[in-house]
C-alpha cells in the first residue's frame, strides 16, 4: 500500500474556521473520488463530529491511545459521504491534551500508515509543540487565518514556531545543535535565509540540509471570513511576509467570504460543499481540493526527513518577531526574474532583480553595498524604459541581495510602469551570477 498524501490544516488560534476549512476540504476530496480520512488531532477541543452532525462518535482518539484499540482504523467513523471517514478527537476532558511523548509518536506512526488516499489532520490551535509536531506530519500543510491583525499575528507565530521547530528537527549531531544554538540566538528579527549564510560558514553540509526544509515546507495560506476582495492584501502581505523572514513559500491558496450559508453549515451541522455546492465558498475550496491533489508530493517528500525533535515550549511574545504592521503597509511585490545592471558608486556590476514593487526591489548581486548607498539599475534588454534610482535599505549577510527603496513619487510610477510592461521573466538571462563573477 502507498503512504497516503497528509495534508494538514493549523493556524494560530482559534476562532479563524481551521475546523471548518478541514471538514469542507476533506468532503471536496472525497467526492473527486479519494478515499479520504480526517482526523480531529485538536486535543482537548474536539469538534469534528459536531461538523458532520455526529451526535455520539463512539471510540476516538482516546481509544486508541489508552490501548482500547490496536488502529486507528478501528475508530474510523462513517460521515455519511462516501469514501470519507472521520477520526473523532477527544473532548473536554481534563489533561486530554497533555499526551505523552510515547502516545504521540504511536499516533503519528498511526496517521502515516493508515489506509486511505488522503489522510486531513485538524491539528489544534496555539505553538505548543505537540501541535506543531502534528502539523509538521503534513506533505501539505495548510496555514488558516482571517485578515485581522491579530489573527494574522497569530498565524506568523504559528508559522514561525513551525519553521523553526523544522530546522531544529534537522540538527541529527550534538555540533550541529550547538551550532544551530549559538547562530540563531543572534537577533529575533534575522531571516532564515540569513541564518544558513552565517551557518554555512561552520557547517556548509548542515546549511544545505536546513535550506531543504524550507524549500521543502510544502505551504499554503487559506483565508476565510474576508469581507470582501480588498481584504487580500493583507494575506499577501503575510505571504511576502513569510517568504522574506522565514523563506518559505506561502502562496493564498483560497479565499472564503464571510457569508450566512457558510455560518448556517456549521448550526446545521452538514459542511457547506455538501449543503450549498454551488456556493462561491464551495467552488474555492473544491478548486483548492484540485490542486492539492495535483501538488508533487513526492518531490516535497524527496526535500524533506522525517526527524522529531524535543524542547521546550515557547510564547506567542517570543515568536512574533518583526512586525505586522508595519509590513502590511509596504506596497505589493511581484516576484520577477530579470537580468539587470546595478551602479553601486560609479561601479557597474551585473544583477538580477527578483522581486519588483512601486517602492523597491530585491537585487542579487556581488557589490559590496552598505545601508544608504546610491543605486541605480537598468534592466537588460529594456534600456529604452528610465533607469530606477533609489537607495540600498538592507544587505544580506551572505552580501548576495539588497533591498533598494526608490527615491521619490516619480521612480515609483516608473517602476510600476515598468513592473506592468515587460515580462516577469526574461527570456534570456546570462549565466548565473556567481559563476559569472568567479
Amino acid at each position: 500500500m502507498n503512504a497516503p498524501i497528509l495534508i494538514s490544516v493549523g493556524g494560530g488560534k482559534g476562532g479563524v474556521g481551521k475546523s471548518v476549512v478541514a471538514a469542507n476540504l476533506s468532503a471536496a476530496i472525497a467526492e473527486l473520488g479519494f478515499r479520504t480520512v480526517l482526523v480531529d488531532a485538536d486535543f482537548g477541543a474536539a469538534n469534528q463530529h459536531t461538523l458532520f452532525g455526529i451526535d455520539r462518535p463512539g471510540a476516538t482518539l482516546q481509544a486508541l491511545l489508552s490501548r482500547e484499540v490496536e488502529s486507528i482504523e478501528a475508530i474510523a467513523h462513517p460521515t455519511g459521504l462516501s469514501r470519507l471517514f472521520l477520526v473523532p478527537g477527544v473532548g473536554a476532558v481534563p489533561g486530554a491534551a497533555n499526551i505523552s511523548h510515547a502516545q504521540k509518536l504511536k499516533l503519528m506512526r498511526q496517521i502515516r500508515g493508515v489506509d486511505a488516499d488522503v489522510v486531513v489532520i485538524d491539528v489544534g490551535a496555539g505553538v505548543s509543540f505537540n501541535v506543531l509536531d502534528y502539523f509538521s506530519l503534513g506533505d501539505l500543510r495548510l496555514v488558516v487565518t482571517s485578515p485581522q491583525l491579530t489573527a494574522m499575528q497569530n498565524a506568523y507565530c504559528f508559522l514561525k514556531a513551525s519553521v523553526h521547530r523544522f530546522l531544529r528537527a534537522r540538527a541529527e549531531t550534538h555540533a550541529q545543535r550547538e551550532v544551530l544554538k549559538i547562530v540563531g540566538s543572534a537577533r529575533e528579527t534575522d531571516r532564515v535565509a540569513e541564518l544558513r549564510a552565517r551557518i554555512a560558514e561552520e557547517d556548509p553540509s548542515f546549511a544545505v540540509a536546513l535550506e531543504q526544509v524550507t524549500r521543502g515546507f510544502g505551504g499554503a495560506l487559506i483565508g476565510n471570513m474576508l469581507e470582501g476582495p480588498q481584504q487580500r492584501k493583507p494575506l499577501q502581505a503575510l505571504s511576502r511576509m513569510a517568504r522574506d523572514f522565514l523563506d518559505v513559500d506561502l502562496p493564498v491558496a483560497a479565499t472564503l467570504t464571510m457569508s450566512r450559508a457558510l455560518h448556517e453549515s456549521v448550526t446545521r451541522r452538514r459542511p457547506l460543499v455538501l449543503g450549498h455546492p454551488s456556493h462561491a465558498a464551495s467552488r474555492a475550496l473544491r478548486e483548492l481540493a484540485e490542486r492539492l491533489m495535483t501538488a508533487d508530493v513526492a518531490r516535497i517528500r524527496e526535500l524533506r526527513r522525517a526527524t522529531i525533535a524535543l524542547g521546550d515550549d515557547v510564547s506567542d511574545e517570543e515568536l512574533l518577531g518583526v512586525t505586522l504592521i508595519d509590513y502590511l503597509r509596504r506596497d505589493e511585490r511581484v516576484r520577477v526574474d530579470h537580468a539587470a545592471r546595478v551602479w553601486v558608486r560609479s561601479e557597474e556590476r551585473p544583477a538580477r532583480v527578483r522581486d519588483l514593487s512601486a517602492s523597491g526591489a530585491l537585487v542579487e548581486a556581488a557589490i559590496e553595498a552598505s545601508e544608504g548607498d546610491p543605486i541605480r539599475l537598468t534592466l537588460v534588454g529594456f534600456e529604452d524604459r528610465p533607469a530606477l534610482r533609489g537607495r540600498v535599505r538592507h544587505v544580506a549577510i551572505s552580501g548576495a541581495f539588497c533591498g533598494v527603496e526608490l527615491d521619490d513619487e516619480s521612480q515609483h510610477v516608473a517602476a510600476e510602469l515598468l513592473a506592468d510592461g515587460v515580462p516577469r521573466k526574461t527570456s534570456t538571462l546570462p549565466p548565473p551570477l556567481r559563476a559569472a563573477l568567479a
